[in-house]
């Protein structure tokens, strides 16, 4: 495991997947280098907004500045531009969705992981239990999360459900 993003990270290339990682911007500082390692994998970065602040409850101007802060620390950290965005909480309304020049997408299924309560096998249930085809898996960058991780990415590959970035599922 590699420590950084604030949990430890399992070793995705030890189990050949990808994923997309929808990126907190403020929690940038200081990790620049796991994102570009991040990155640099084949992982897929994506913008979750700077400050993790309700869509709902902010203006036009305060939605642009929050992804706009956070376009600019991952561009720092990896040099590219990114195309995906997730809205904290899966909250975004329909007349903020057209002003918002990145390609959006919300979960299908929720791991419950953030809920400090729920346990490393209750994640892991969460997830093995409801899976389909194309999901979008919730998972949050926790201790227990990242315990629970290979032995999701196991079972899935048991099953034939292969894990993939956003532009992969979304082709």
């Amino acid at each position: 495991m590699q420590q950084g993003y604030g949990i430890n990270f399992i070793d995705f290339k030890k189990y050949s997947v990808a994923g997309t990682f929808f990126i907190w911007g403020e929690k940038i500082k200081g990790q620049e280098l796991l994102i570009a390692k991040m990155d640099q994998a084949e992982h897929e970065i994506g913008n979750h907004s700077f400050t993790h602040p309700d869509f709902k409850q902010l203006t036009e101007k305060d939605i642009q500045r929050e992804i706009d802060e956070t376009d600019k620390a991952i561009q720092q950290a990896t040099g590219k531009q990114k195309i995906w965005f997730s809205p904290p909480f899966g909250h975004l309304l329909e007349n903020q969705r057209k002003n918002i020049d990145k390609k959006i997408t919300l979960w299908t299924l929720d791991s419950q992981d953030w809920k400090e309560e729920t346990t490393m096998e209750e994640i892991y249930r969460n997830v093995t239990k409801h899976w389909q085809h194309g999901d979008v898996i919730l998972l949050h960058c926790n201790e227990r999360t990242a315990q629970a991780l290979p032995d999701i990415i196991k079972a899935m590959q048991k099953e034939g459900i292969e894990g993939c970035t956003m532009s992969t599922l979304k082709k």
